[in-house]
C-alpha cells in the first residue's frame, strides 16, 4: 500500500458513527420516515426551527462548507445511523412531517439541544428520541349577533425574549370555517394569548393558511402562496385598523370604529388578554375548548400633529412593540402648513418620525394611542447625519491585506427591541480607505454590529474590541447628537478564549442537559457578546472562540430561553454567577453549581 492509501486509512479509521431510535409522542412505538440531523454544535448556533428548515436545503448542505452535516431517514423500526462523522461538537435533531421536530436532549420546545461529544472512531449507539406531544386549543369566532364569522384569522401567541425584551409572536396560526369554528394544533406546554381578526377580504374557497409545526417557522411572511393550484391564500388580518367607519352617536358626534384584533376573552388590550393555559401530558396532547371570541367593531384613533422646517416630508409612524399590527403607517404631511393626520389607529405604543428627500430628517417621539385622539404633536426637521466609521484590525500593518474585505456594518436604533424597518437598522459595506459610511441617519442612540464573510480555511473570526465616538466610548450605545461630525473609530481584534467546564447538580454528580449561559459582565446591551449551549450527557461545556474580557457564567436546570439578557430576570441571579475572565489565546477550565427553580 502506497503512502496516500496507508494516510486514507488512518483517516478513515477516525470517523464515527451514531445510532438510535425515534418514537412516536408519549409511547414505544417507532416513527419511520422521520428525518434525523446531525450538525455541528457551535455557543451561537441557529434555533431549532432554523435548522430544521436546513433540510428543505439539501443540496447545500452538501457544499465544502457544510461537509460535516449528516442525515439520515429513520426505517420502519424507528431507527437511524449516521456515520462518517468526523470527531468534534455535535447537536441531533429529528423532523417529522406529522409531529414537527425536537432535538436530542431538549427541555424546552423553543430551547436548544444537548451537545452531542463524538470521539475518533467511536460507535454511539441507542440514542432515544421521542417526539413531544402537543396540545390544540379550540372556539369559536362569531359576530355581536352572534353570527359565525368564517376565513377569521386566529392566532396563539406566546411571550418570549428577543434581545433581554418580553414580546408576543405567534407560534401558531389558523383561519375560521363556515361555522366560524377555528382548531390551533401542534401546540407545545405554555401559556398563550389567543386573538382573532376579521379577515380584511372576501376569502377563495378552498385556501387555508397551514400551521405551523412544532419547531418549524411560520413561511407565509407577508407573500401569498398557493393553497391549492391557482388559489393565493390572502391573510386577512395584515391591515387592521385601516378599513374603518363612521358611527353616528346619540349627542351627534361622529366616531370611527374599525373591526380590531380581539384578544380572549373580550377585549382589544392585549395587556387584559386572558391567557389560555395549554398542560401537555407526557403520554398525550391536551385540548382546550371553549375559547370563543366575539368580533364587532371599535373605536380607533387620529394622530394628528405638525411638521417644522420641511417641506415634501413623509411621517411615519411604527409601532413600538410586536403584535398583530406590526407595519409601517406612512402618511404625507400638508406642503401649506405642515400638518398631518393618521386615522383609524389602534391604541398602543408607537414612534413618530418623518424624512423628505431634501436630507431632512427628524427625532423620533414615542407617542401613546389610548382611548381619545392623539393631538398637537411636533416634529422639527433638521439636517440628517451622514455617519462614517474607520474600522482597524488590531496587530494588522497597514497595507497588508487583512481580509476585511466584504465586511458590513448594521447600524440598528434602540428606539424598538425588534428591528422591522430601515427606520431603525441601516446598512453599509466596507469602502476604500477601510471606511464605512451610513446617511440620513436621525438622531438617537444606536448600537453597530459587524457580519464578517465566509471564512477561509486559514482566516479568524473578528471581534470588536472597542468603538469611539470622539472622546466617548460607544461599544456598547452610540449617541448620534444633532450636527454630530466625528468619526466612529471601530478596532477588531482576533484575539479570542475559551472556557470550559462542568456543570455540578443537587447530588455533587456532572448534571447532563442542563443550560450553561455566558453573560458579559458589562457591556450587556451588546446580545453578540451572550452564549448558550447545553450540556451532554457527562455535565461537561465547552465555548470557542470567545471575545476577550469579564463575564459570568451561569447554569440552569430549566430556564426560558433568552431570559438572560432581561435585566430583570437576571438580577436575582446574578451573586450565583461564576466570575470568568477570557484572554488572548487563554483557557479557562471551572465548575459551576447548577441553578433549581423547583
Amino acid at each position: 500500500m502506497n503512502i496516500l492509501g496507508i494516510g486514507l486509512l488512518v483517516f478513515q479509521v477516525q470517523l464515527a458513527s451514531i445510532s438510535g431510535t425515534v418514537t412516536k409522542p408519549g409511547s414505544n412505538e417507532p416513527l419511520p420516515g422521520a428525518t434525523a440531523i446531525l450538525r455541528p454544535a457551535s455557543a451561537e448556533s441557529p434555533s431549532l426551527a432554523r435548522s430544521l428548515q436546513l433540510t428543505a436545503e439539501r443540496s447545500q448542505f452538501q457544499s465544502a462548507q457544510n461537509s460535516r452535516l449528516r442525515f439520515a431517514i429513520t426505517g420502519d423500526d424507528g431507527r437511524f445511523t449516521v456515520g462518517d462523522i468526523e470527531p468534534g461538537d455535535y447537536r441531533l435533531l429529528v423532523q417529522s412531517p406529522l409531529y414537527g421536530g425536537v432535538a436530542y436532549g431538549q427541555r424546552r420546545p423553543d430551547g436548544p439541544g444537548a451537545i452531542l461529544t463524538i470521539k475518533a472512531g467511536q460507535a454511539l449507539a441507542d440514542l432515544k428520541i421521542s417526539m413531544a406531544p402537543t396540545g390544540t386549543i379550540a372556539g369559536r369566532v362569531t359576530g355581536r349577533g352572534g353570527e359565525p364569522l368564517a376565513y377569521a384569522r386566529v392566532q396563539a401567541l406566546r411571550f418570549g425574549y428577543q434581545e433581554g425584551k418580553l414580546n408576543l409572536t405567534a407560534t401558531q396560526i389558523t383561519t375560521t370555517d363556515d361555522r366560524g369554528e377555528y382548531r390551533l394544533f401542534w401546540l407545545s406546554s405554555g401559556r398563550y394569548v389567543v386573538v382573532a381578526s376579521a379577515a380584511a377580504a372576501p376569502m377563495i374557497p378552498g385556501a387555508t393558511t397551514p400551521p405551523i409545526r412544532p419547531g418549524g417557522i411560520d413561511l407565509t411572511g407577508d407573500l401569498p402562496f398557493q393553497g391549492r393550484p391557482g388559489l393565493p391564500i390572502i391573510l386577512g388580518a395584515r391591515q387592521e385598523g385601516t378599513s374603518f367607519v363612521k358611527h353616528l352617536l346619540d349627542d351627534g358626534t361622529l366616531r370611527e370604529e374599525s373591526w380590531l384584533p380581539t384578544y380572549y376573552p373580550a377585549t382589544t388590550d392585549r395587556t387584559q388578554a386572558t391567557p389560555v393555559d395549554v398542560v401537555v401530558g407526557s403520554t398525550a396532547g391536551a385540548s382546550v375548548t371553549g375559547i370563543n371570541i366575539t368580533l364587532g367593531p371599535s373605536p380607533v384613533q387620529k394622530v394628528r400633529g405638525r411638521v417644522s422646517n420641511g417641506n415634501q416630508v413623509t411621517v411615519t409612524l411604527l409601532p413600538a412593540a410586536e403584535g398583530t399590527d406590526s407595519r409601517l403607517i406612512n402618511t404625507t404631511a400638508s406642503v401649506i402648513d405642515g400638518s398631518f393626520e393618521f386615522s383609524g389607529i389602534i391604541p398602543g405604543p408607537y414612534y413618530l418620525t418623518a424624512q423628505n428627500r431634501n436630507g431632512l430628517v427628524a427625532t423620533p417621539i414615542a407617542v401613546l394611542v389610548g382611548d381619545r385622539d392623539v393631538e398637537n404633536l411636533a416634529l422639527a426637521m433638521a439636517p440628517a447625519i451622514t455617519l462614517s466609521a474607520h474600522v482597524a484590525l488590531e496587530g494588522v500593518t497597514p497595507g497588508t491585506p487583512d481580509g476585511l474585505t466584504g465586511l458590513v456594518g448594521t447600524m440598528r436604533s434602540e428606539l424598538v427591541a425588534v428591528p422591522r424597518a430601515t427606520l431603525t437598522q441601516r446598512n453599509s459595506q466596507l469602502g476604500p480607505g477601510n471606511r464605512m459610511n451610513w446617511t440620513n441617519v436621525p438622531p438617537g442612540n444606536y448600537q453597530l454590529s459587524l457580519q464578517q464573510p465566509a471564512l477561509r480555511e486559514d482566516q479568524k473570526r473578528f471581534h470588536i474590541k472597542s468603538i469611539r465616538l470622539g472622546r466617548e466610548d460607544a461599544f456598547e450605545t452610540i449617541r448620534v447628537s444633532p450636527g454630530a461630525t466625528d468619526v466612529l473609530e471601530v478596532v477588531l481584534t482576533t484575539e479570542s478564549g475559551s472556557v470550559e467546564g462542568t456543570a455540578i447538580g443537587r447530588a455533587g454528580d456532572p448534571a447532563a442537559n442542563v443550560t450553561i449561559v455566558l453573560v458579559p459582565a458589562n457591556a450587556r446591551k451588546r446580545t453578540s457578546l451572550y452564549s448558550s449551549l447545553v450540556t451532554g450527557n457527562d455535565g461537561k461545556f465547552r465555548f470557542q472562540e470567545v471575545p476577550t474580557g469579564d463575564y459570568k457564567l451561569f447554569a440552569w436546570d430549566d430556564v426560558e430561553p433568552g431570559a438572560w439578557a432581561n435585566a430583570e430576570f437576571i438580577a436575582p441571579y446574578e451573586s450565583r454567577g461564576r466570575a470568568v475572565r477570557i484572554s488572548g489565546n487563554g483557557k479557562e477550565e471551572v465548575q459551576l453549581n447548577v441553578i433549581y427553580n423547583r
